[in-house]
């Protein structure tokens, strides 16, 4: 049974219930705007707007809302827009807490996938902690773009990093670019994903080419692309780059950059 709000015989069309807090355990139907400081209620249709400081309810229904703090399971929006005229401050720093990203979205019936990590490797911002290799290199002194391992650092090498607390999910994306540097002979470059390798691919130096960074030999591989979707379920997963290299990294390496993570 559901209670309505302002539609009873005489009532004034522009009246505006104001309470200082109000709770429902069923379904609450407001035809005109509702104005109080705490809402709580399983379902809320409102014909006019909702002004509230804190509005906890499963569904929400109404032109206009205007809150500090909304908790509910489904906003939709009846011109499949939704338009956030501000600032969108995503916060899952809480204990046990996701942020917005790491929710499930689903556009057109189909679910999306979330991003959850981007290590650029670059020295000025966070996004390049958890690796055991901390090795980074550029592409000639002036470059800008700064990458996890290169040359005189990785060959032999392998990094990895665990990436913890995932939200739950079915699968999980990884893409990153890499690069095989100075002279390589048709070794391999590989990517794993909790042991399992997930990618792969082999590398020849030209005999004329760039010689972009490192050593004086031409590069034999600039900016692979890896991408790689599988199914996965679990709240952590280890992800690791090497290569089939031997010998002096000054010779030959490898290096990894934008290693990106997410999830469906």
């Amino acid at each position: 049974m559901s209670s309505k709000v302002g539609d009873g015989a005489g009532a004034e069309p522009e009246a505006r219930p104001k309470f200082k807090g109000v709770s429902f355990n069923k379904r609450l139907m407001v035809n005109g705007t509702l104005e109080c400081k705490a809402l709580e209620t399983a379902n809320l249709t409102v014909l006019g707007d909702v002004t509230v400081a804190t509005m906890r309810s499963s569904r929400i229904s109404t032109t206009l809302i205007s809150a500090d703090v909304v908790e509910t399971g489904i906003i939709r929006s009846p011109t499949n827009t939704i338009t956030i005229d501000g600032n969108l401050v995503l916060d899952g720093s809480n204990a046990g807490a996701t942020s917005f990203l790491a929710t499930e979205v689903i556009i057109g019936g189909v679910k999306q996938w979330r991003l959850l990590h981007h290590d650029d490797f670059e020295p000025d911002t966070n996004y390049s902690s958890g690796w055991d290799v901390t090795a980074r290199g550029t592409c000639g002194s002036g470059s800008k773009d700064h990458f996890l391992g290169g040359h005189c650092k990785t060959a032999a090498e392998n990094a990895s990093k665990t990436f913890e607390n995932l939200p739950r999910h079915s699968q999980l994306r990884v893409k990153a670019r890499v690069h095989f540097l100075d002279q390589w002979d048709g070794e391999a470059a590989f990517m794993l994903v909790d042991g399992t390798f997930m990618w792969a691919d082999t590398a020849t130096s030209p005999k004329r080419g760039f010689n972009l960074c490192g050593a004086d030999a031409s590069e034999a591989r600039i900016s692979v692309p890896v991408d790689v979707t599988l199914k996965h379920s679990g709240p952590a997963a280890t992800v690791m780059f090497g290569s089939s290299l031997q010998g002096d990294a000054c010779t030959h390496s490898w290096a990894v950059d934008d290693v990106v993570l997410y999830v469906r």
